[in-house]
């Protein structure tokens, strides 16, 4: 229910058949959990964003919960 401030995101462009580099760029979210991604060419894409934020249970005890988002697109050219 709160935005997801501080968490890094990773985009790869995909079609990386024949490349020595996998064409990663990172970005963090900002205070409202926002990012911002500028694409300068057409192609698949894959992105991800994953967190851990560490939870106290009724128990007292800490445990982790780990949150994650993975998507694929497509970006077609201008």
């Amino acid at each position: 229910g709160k935005p997801a401030a501080g968490v890094e995101v990773t985009l790869i462009r995909g079609e990386d058949r024949y490349r020595t580099e996998p064409g990663e760029y990172k970005t963090t979210t900002s205070e409202d959990g926002s990012f911002e991604l500028e694409f300068k060419e057409a192609g698949r894409f894959w992105l991800n964003a994953t967190t851990a934020v560490e939870c106290k249970e009724t128990t007292g005890s800490k445990t982790t919960a780990r949150y994650s988002y993975t998507a694929t697109f497509e970006v077609l050219p201008q």
